[in-house]
């Protein structure tokens, strides 16, 4: 079956091989009502995209030991710094895959003559928060009075908070979802995510709690990318997940950007380790939060 399958898709394949609901599964519920509509109907003229994924750019303020040039500007500067500064050609080449200004205005430009019709927008990154062109595409929905009907998703590292945002625009929105990719507590944290800091972290997760208790329209959940450097540190997320009542789903990193590496996969751990480690672990703390996390994990 993974034979088959295109390179994009492994990460959806992986997951479901360890009953995780991937990416692929989630959207086709989602869009199950569509797929049976236009199937029974056969039709062949549809109606324009309603949901959309932007990733304007890799613009990113932090350099994530999982990620890659294509998805943070900072790791790209920091490759590209280093084979300057040692003269080197073609080492660790960059390999952007961001998409440029014209590309995205064309798009831009589409949506905005087809606004009435979208329900759906997701940004992630890079960084969302620090992007001029997520600010600009939320605005113009509230402007053109469809936010009402629009649901919105921002995968964001939760370094930066647009309060100005949320009180301007993101909270007119049918509803807002904030994924969260906090990967640990600490120093952990500060270490697999660099250069983040945890206390500001943490802040802006306590802050994200009230909202959500202040405003029925706008919900936020933790996401923690497993991998070997983050494995011991889980019973302390986890805790603190429980003890402040933060939402957390997991999923794996199984390899690192275009390289295909996997140094840094969970299963480089010796099984007994990772056994222990899980045994130690009371999941029951997570009883009053929505999660995907259990005894069985």
């Amino acid at each position: 079956f993974f034979f088959f399958m295109p390179k994009g898709c492994d990460t959806c394949m992986l997951d479901e091989a360890e009953n995780i609901l991937s990416h692929r599964l989630a959207s086709n519920r989602i869009f199950q009502k569509y797929t049976d509509y236009y199937f029974q109907a056969q039709q062949t003229v549809v109606e324009p995209p309603k949901a959309f994924d932007f990733r304007y750019t890799n613009y990113c303020n932090l350099e994530c030991v999982m990620c890659n040039p294509s998805n943070s500007s900072a790791i790209e500067k920091r490759i590209s710094n280093y084979n300057d500064n040692q003269k080197l050609k073609n080492v660790f080449a960059t390999h952007i895959r961001t998409t440029d200004d014209s590309k995205n205005n064309k798009t831009l430009e589409y949506i905005h003559k087809n606004i009435s019709q979208i329900t759906d927008l997701q940004f992630a990154g890079g960084e969302p928060f620090i992007m001029k062109d997520v600010k600009e595409l939320l605005e113009y929905c509230v402007e053109q009075d469809v936010a009402k009907n629009i649901a919105v998703r921002i995968t964001t590292n939760c370094t930066v908070v647009r309060k100005t945002w949320f009180q301007d625009f993101l909270l007119k929105f049918r509803k807002i979802e904030l994924i969260c990719s906090v990967d640990g507590t600490g120093e952990v944290l500060e270490y697999i995510r660099y250069p983040s800091r945890w206390k500001v972290i943490e802040k802006n997760l306590n802050w994200f709690k009230q909202l959500s208790i202040d405003n029925n329209n706008f919900e936020y959940r933790i996401e923690i990318c497993i991998h070997a450097l983050n494995f011991k540190n889980l019973k302390s997320l986890i805790n603190f997940c429980g003890d402040n009542h933060h939402d957390i789903s997991f999923s794996f990193v199984y390899e690192i950007g275009s390289f295909d590496s996997r140094v840094i996969n969970f299963d480089l751990l010796d099984q007994d380790y990772r056994i222990n480690l899980i045994d130690d672990i009371d999941f029951s703390q997570l009883k009053d939060v929505d999660t995907n996390m259990d005894s069985s994990f």
